[in-house]
């Protein structure tokens, strides 16, 4: 009978729903799994749904938006972002706006950007400023707020505040480590709003401190205390951090000592932070006492707090503490993670156990964590430390039957121990499989192969690598040319090792100590000893000074020869006290010391450095005379 009578009600619709306790009961659901960043169980209760109200059905999917936002999901957030126009719903600022934050989270700047400037474009309709969305509230001037607010966010998936698209996008740069772009924003942001928010100012405070900006930070927090600010826990921690990155724990205590002072709480992530500082000196007392100063503050040690920890041993070299770390981490129900193995494998690297890394390696795959790149990193170092290419042959190997990809740390370790080894033919191998796997050799690959024919004594092969090096776009470093010089000297090939030293001088490369000792050994293997004494004579008139080994090959020559000028050398080298330390005079080190970080500089000026994640510290190779 109800349907009858509804039936005949013009425009009444027939089509049933669920009781509306229900669908307020999924919505709350769907808001709930939103707010966590759980995008399965947003996506689940989604399906559950099915409301085909337009504006209800923006709302729901910008909601899920919004999941795939809290996770930091950007490829899940833009495919929902997508189906709004499949299902012909109109794409509106909400929705750019979690964009912008799954961007964010994701640490995508360029997408960040990109969303932004599209929702200050969005028809006119996204006001760019706050005095904008004032006009759009009805408040005037003098009501002015910046603080994030629901009610600025309408149920029908409407406008959003664009005080938090700022906080987005500096977020983003800080994830990113752009302190100048994040400061742009700030700026703009005060622009527009009339004041930026604590939010984005902690926001800019944290893109400084990961740039490595630690002092412009404090700066900043002193900036934020004279405009009233009320300095916080993150604000805090954001400069503790800067300075924690830079190895500076002296200036990192003193803020956590400002923090105590000032009454503002040090919660664990200002602990491990200061725990990171010594850490990154190998101090382990230091360390440990922000261990004891955590617990005495009640405030529970994590996993990060753990992974500092075995950090700062591994640092040490101390692998047997770090084992006790890592038993002590599972007794307190903590599951180590990758970068707690990681640094127990480094440690036992240090010691060059590469049974105990292997051990640790397979603890770590044991516990359910799969071993990655970085892990087999530092075996690789440990192999190579030892000289061992065919065990990081092996090691590379089962990286690739592991699908774990060799990144170009991997390949240069293994290309470290052929050098070690002098197997240049292993070494070339290697160089193959670096080279199959589209990956570009650098000046390291390049330094350690021409080593490797240094050490076999091949100088036409180390001088054509060096060539081959050229024409690749790797430009060479003193190490380089070392090398080359170094293969040179032991096949006394005068000319060519001329030649190299002449190259290095028209790269605008000082020939350094190493340099002009294999140039010498190669006029002393030549028996050229008139060039060999004209070559000591120009190093003392230059900043480079010869020591021992320089003048031992030539006395060693001037002997072998029965020339009397190797009593005389003797002598000489013994006036200028080069006998006992084997080196410089001080002030020449310092002046030789001075002129490398000039030319140093010079470089990191023409071409910004590389971000590392290893260690690729090399010494130029250099055969002592008999």
């Amino acid at each position: 009978v109800a349907l009858a009578l509804l039936a005949a009600v013009p425009g009444a619709s027939l089509a049933f729903s669920a009781p509306a306790g229900h669908q307020a009961s999924l919505g709350d659901q769907l808001n709930r799994y939103a707010e966590l960043g759980d995008v399965a169980n947003a996506e689940r209760v989604f399906a559950q749904l099915h409301n085909k109200e337009g504006s209800y059905l923006r709302y729901q999917v910008n909601t899920v938006i919004k999941a795939c936002a809290n996770a930091g999901r950007l490829e899940r957030a833009e495919y929902w972002h997508a189906r709004l126009k499949d299902m012909n719903l109109e794409q509106n600022d909400k929705g750019f706006g979690k964009l912008v934050e799954a961007a964010s989270k994701a640490g995508n700047l360029p997408k960040a950007e990109e969303y932004f400037r599209q929702l200050e474009l969005l028809d006119g309709r996204m006001p760019t400023t706050l005095l904008g969305l004032q006009l759009r509230a009805g408040r005037g001037r003098e009501e002015r707020r910046f603080e994030r607010s629901d009610a600025m966010e309408k149920q029908d998936g409407g406008s959003e505040c664009p005080a938090r698209q700022y906080q987005a996008l500096i977020s983003a740069c800080a994830s990113c480590a752009q302190s100048s772009q994040a400061l742009d924003l700030l700026q703009e942001m005060r622009s527009g709003l009339g004041e930026a928010d604590a939010v984005a100012q902690n926001a800019a405070l944290n893109a400084l401190a990961k740039a490595g900006q630690a002092v412009q930070a404090e700066a900043m927090l002193r900036d934020m205390a004279a405009r009233k600010f009320q300095l916080d826990t993150v604000a805090y921690t954001a400069v503790l951090d800067g300075f924690a990155g830079l190895g500076q724990a002296a200036r990192a205590s003193q803020v956590a000592a400002e923090m105590r002072a000032e009454r503002v709480s040090l919660n664990s992530l200002t602990y491990n932070a200061l725990m990171n500082a010594f850490a990154k000196r190998a101090d382990l007392a230091g360390a440990k006492a922000v261990l004891s100063e955590m617990q005495a503050d009640k405030v529970s040690p994590s996993e990060v707090t753990f992974a500092t920890l075995l950090h700062a041993h591994a640092k040490a070299s101390k692998a047997e503490e770090a084992q006790e770390i890592l038993g002590d981490m599972k007794a307190r129900q903590l599951t180590p993670n990758h970068f707690s193995y990681t640094s127990l494998i480094d440690a036992w690297a240090q010691k060059g156990d590469v049974q105990r890394c292997r051990a640790a390696l397979q603890d770590m795959a044991s516990s359910g964590l799969t071993p990655a790149t970085p892990s087999f990193n530092v075996l690789l170092k440990a192999c190579a430390n030892r000289g061992d290419a065919s065990q990081c042959l092996a090691v590379v190997e089962e990286m690739r039957d592991l699908q774990i990809t060799p990144d170009i740390i991997s390949y240069n370790s293994a290309l470290n121990a052929c050098a070690k080894a002098g197997d240049a033919a292993q070494a070339e191998t290697i160089l193959g499989r670096l080279l199959d796997s589209h990956l570009a050799a650098d000046v390291v690959s390049f330094n350690s192969l021409i080593n490797a024919y240094a050490k076999a004594g091949d100088a036409a092969a180390a001088c054509l690598k060096l060539e081959e090096m050229q024409q690749s776009g790797v430009q060479p470093s003193h190490i380089s040319y070392n090398s080359a010089l170094s293969a040179c000297a032991k096949g006394g090939e005068v000319a060519q090792a001329e030649a190299l030293v002449a190259q290095m001088k028209r790269a605008e490369l000082i020939p350094d100590v190493f340099s002009y000792t294999s140039l010498m050994t190669a006029y002393g293997r030549s028996a050229q000893l008139a060039k060999g004494r004209a070559l000591l004579e120009e190093m003392w008139s230059q900043i480079v000074a010869p020591n021992k080994l320089t003048y031992g090959a030539l006395i060693y020559a001037c002997k072998l020869q029965k020339d009397p000028l190797a009593e005389e050398l003797k002598a000489d080298m013994d006036q200028r006290q080069l006998g006992a330390s084997q080196r410089a005079p001080a002030a020449t080190r310092r002046g030789q010391a001075l002129d490398v970080a000039k030319e140093h500089e010079k470089r990191l000026l023409q071409k910004p450095r590389a971000a590392s994640s290893g260690p690729r510290t090399e010494r130029g190779p250099h055969e002592a005379p008999p």
